[in-house]
């Protein structure tokens, strides 16, 4: 196997922050033009990054060079976007068994920054990103897409996510962060407070918390600040009677955004209508049915397929990402010639109910376990009862009672005393008939009342 090694000064701590600004810099300036490309223009650039992509996995991605081998498939044989199906799939479960021989060995140890992620299944995925280069590009994206409501770095910006504080201030981003996780009244008057003192242009959430804040402001008879322009939903699907409720309340327009951990697949709404926009310079998504075959047409329903662009020290080609998609109009009003999914399927909104009554969404808690005890194969929430959670565990080789206690730690960090956490261990985690496997099993009838 050929090995193209990349020196790994830069990847010391003082050469961080220039890492970044160097990378986040490059890619705006390019994004800000490609933004606009013609199908054409965009077609050469996947096929050449393709091409590349192919050419690096085979020489330097032990994974690859074995599957590509099995499937008699080397790097001249990719000419163009077609050859993709010449290309196996791989699935959560192909990463799991792989993650060592997924890491191109042309990087040095100190270049990979380790990830997880528990996605919707709960099921721990390790997964690596080149340090301080990911944060420019995953920077760079988000810019491109917030200037769709003309954001500039001197805004305000409220972030309602998973953090386990319940607020935190970024100077530098200017940006107050408030916990999805805490949702009593108590809380959410004190958010309301905060908001209204900070003056934000713009809120960033995930729709389910954001609909809670909303329905609670409606409820308490209490008015938006009318300094906000504009709001950016990630993480979850959003549903159009979330999006009516959230736009009439804070009378702006609401902006949506679909993207992954594995970093494979950036798409999100546009200024003038609501179909996501999947950015061809991010990676090359495609639309398959159930036999494999290639999904052209409005209206047509399939699995997104995503071959990450970005990415090349933890390359994923075809990935199977489980997510169900609609595909939209040909093209745009906004004049981008992105392909367009009308709708996006497959991202669940779940909730927890705490011993008061408060329902809390459990976005943000998919990574939780996986990132505290790593010795975690496949968990399982399931909740029968107000403030009681059973947490359903099969053990990895290494569990031991540590592992245990960081787990309840992190519920308890981020919940303190409103939930009872009971571990359960099992030999396996039950599947739907369809062979799927749930996150959460909610048991509390009409959930949605509380």
């Amino acid at each position: 196997m050929e090995k193209r090694h990349v020196s790994r000064i830069q990847y010391q701590k003082p050469f961080s922050y220039l890492i970044f600004l160097n990378t986040f810099t490059k890619w705006y300036l390019f994004l800000k033009k490609s933004q606009y490309w013609t199908k054409d223009q965009i077609e050469e650039y996947q096929i050449k990054k393709l091409k590349e992509l192919v050419s690096h996995t085979y020489s330097n991605v032990p994974y690859y060079q074995t599957a590509l081998n099995k499937k008699t498939v080397k790097p001249s044989q990719i000419n163009k976007l077609s050859d993709l199906s010449k290309l196996p799939c791989i699935t959560r479960k192909d990463i799991q068994k792989n993650s060592t021989n997924l890491k191109a060995v042309s990087y040095p140890n100190n270049a990979f920054k380790r990830t997880m992620t528990g996605g919707t299944t709960g099921t721990p995925l390790k997964l690596y990103v080149e340090k301080a280069r990911w944060l420019g590009i995953h920077f760079a994206f988000n810019k491109i897409y917030m200037d769709r409501a003309q954001y500039q770095w001197t805004d305000k910006v409220i972030s309602l996510t998973g953090i386990t504080d319940r607020y935190r201030y970024h100077p530098f981003l200017r940006t107050l962060e408030l916990s999805s996780f805490h949702t009593t009244k108590k809380d959410l008057d004190e958010y309301f407070q905060k908001i209204t003192r900070f003056k934000p242009r713009f809120i960033t959430s995930y729709p389910s918390a954001l609909t809670l804040f909303t329905q609670y402001l409606q409820n308490t008879h209490k008015t938006p600040p009318s300094t906000i322009k504009a709001i950016f939903l990630h993480g979850e699907t959003v549903f159009n009677w979330q999006r009516k409720l959230i736009e009439e309340f804070f009378d702006c327009p609401v902006f949506d955004q679909y993207g992954h951990r594995e970093q494979c697949a950036f798409a999100t709404t546009c200024e003038k209508n609501n179909q996501y926009h999947v950015y061809p310079e991010y990676g090359i998504v495609e639309i398959i049915d159930e036999q494999g075959n290639l999904l052209t047409k409005k209206g047509e329903q399939g699995e997104i397929i995503a071959t990450s662009l970005t990415n090349n020290i933890f390359p994923l080609i075809r990935y199977k990402t489980g997510d169900i998609a609609i595909i939209g109009d040909e093209t745009c009003e906004c004049g981008r010639q992105h392909l367009l999914l009308d709708r996006l399927l497959g991202r669940s909104q779940e909730f927890l109910l705490n011993s008061k009554k408060d329902r809390i969404p459990v976005t943000g808690l998919y990574h939780v376990i996986a990132e505290y005890a790593s010795h975690v194969k496949e968990c399982q929430l399931i909740q029968e009862r107000k403030g009681e959670i059973i947490i359903t565990i099969v053990k990895d080789k290494g569990f031991t009672e540590n592992d245990a206690k960081k787990i309840i730690k992190s519920f308890f960090d981020r919940f303190q005393d409103s939930f009872i956490i009971h571990l359960e261990y099992v030999t396996e985690i039950e599947r739907t008939k369809q062979g799927k496997y749930r996150y959460i099993i909610q048991k509390i009838p009409d959930i949605a009342r509380f």
